[in-house]
C-alpha cells in the first residue's frame, strides 16, 4: 500500500523492507525501490482503467463497442498469435474455407474488447434493456427449480460474454456461483 506523507515521500506499510533495504515480491527479494515502482505502475494501470471506464458509459452502446472491434481487429493485425488462432480452426474445422476461418480468427480478437466494454457498461443497464440483450433458453425451468428450493446447475459455451449470466441474475436478487 502506498502513501505519500506531507513532505512528498512515497512509502509503503506492508512488507517493509529487510536490513538490506529488500522486500519480498512475487517470490523474490528486490529491491525496496522496486517494489514502489511495481506500486506505482499498478497504480497509474487502475488510474487508466477507471478514466477509460468513464468515457466508455459517456457513449452509445454500439459506439463503443465499433470502438472495440477497431481495437479488436488492431490487437488482431499486430500481434502475431492470430496465427495460432488460424491454425487451431484450420485443424478443427478443415471443411471450412480459409476466407470463414480467417473471419472467426478476427472476430476472436475483437471479442474481448466487445465483453470488457459490456461490462464497463453493466451498472448502466436497466431491467428491459437486459431482457433486450440477452436470451435465456430454459430459464422457466431454472425459475421453477429455484422456487422449489432445488439447486441448479447451468451449463453453458464459453463464447460471447457469458460471464454477464452472474450479473444479470444478482441484480435480480439470485446470487450465482461460477466454477
Amino acid at each position: 500500500m502506498l502513501e505519500l506523507t506531507e513532505n512528498g515521500v512515497v512509502v509503503f506499510d506492508q512488507p517493509q523492507a529487510d536490513e538490506a533495504g529488500k522486500v519480498l515480491l512475487l517470490g523474490r527479494q528486490v529491491p525496496a525501490a522496486t517494489r514502489v515502482l511495481h506500486d506505482l505502475i499498478d497504480r497509474a494501470g487502475y488510474e487508466a482503467l477507471r478514466v477509460l471506464t468513464f468515457l466508455i458509459r459517456r457513449l452509445p452502446l454500439e459506439a463503443g463497442l465499433s470502438w472495440a472491434r477497431a481495437l479488436g481487429n488492431l490487437a488482431y493485425f499486430f500481434d502475431r498469435r492470430h496465427l495460432i488462432a488460424y491454425a487451431n480452426l484450420k485443424a478443427a474445422f478443415p471443411e471450412i474455407p480459409p476466407r470463414q476461418r480467417k473471419q472467426w480468427a478476427k472476430e476472436s480478437f475483437q471479442n474481448l474488447p466487445m465483453n470488457a466494454v459490456e461490462m464497463m457498461r453493466a451498472p448502466l443497464l436497466t431491467a428491459p434493456q437486459i431482457g433486450h440483450r440477452f436470451t435465456y433458453y430454459g430459464y422457466d425451468s431454472y425459475l421453477k427449480c429455484r422456487s422449489e428450493g432445488k439447486g441448479v446447475i447451468l451449463l453453458t459455451l464459453h463464447m460471447g460474454n457469458w460471464e454477464f449470466s452472474h450479473i444479470i441474475e444478482g441484480r435480480r436478487g439470485r446470487p450465482v456461483v461460477v466454477l
